[in-house]
C-alpha cells in the first residue's frame, strides 16, 4: 500500500473513530445514563428517601423508618471497553501569522 493511501486510510478511520466517540457522548448526555466513568467500570448513584403518603402529599422521614430494607444507593455500571481509546485532535483554530 502506498504512504498516501495508507494516510487517507488512516484519516477515514480517525474521522469515523471521533464520529463514533461525539454519538456515544451525545447519547450519554441525551439519556441521562449516569456514570462517573466513560469507559471501564464505573458508580453511579440514586437519592433513596424514605416517605409516607399522607392525602396526596408525600413527608419525607428517617431511613429506620422504612420497614423494607433499604434500596441501594449505588451500582456500578459499564458503558463500554476502554482498550483502543486515544486522543482525536483538530487542527488549533485561531488567527494564523505568515513570515
Amino acid at each position: 500500500m502506498g504512504t498516501r493511501k495508507f494516510i487517507l486510510l488512516k484519516a477515514k478511520l480517525l474521522k469515523f473513530q471521533f464520529e463514533f466517540e461525539h454519538s456515544l457522548l451525545i447519547a450519554i448526555l441525551y439519556l441521562g445514563i449516569q456514570c462517573d466513568k466513560l469507559c471501564g467500570e464505573g458508580k453511579r448513584n440514586r437519592k433513596v428517601t424514605c416517605h409516607r403518603k399522607t392525602d396526596g402529599r408525600a413527608e419525607k422521614l428517617e431511613d429506620s423508618d422504612c420497614e423494607d430494607p433499604l434500596p441501594a444507593r449505588t451500582e456500578s455500571c459499564f458503558l463500554r471497553p476502554c482498550e483502543g481509546v486515544d486522543w482525536i485532535v483538530s487542527d488549533w483554530l485561531g488567527v494564523s501569522v505568515k513570515i
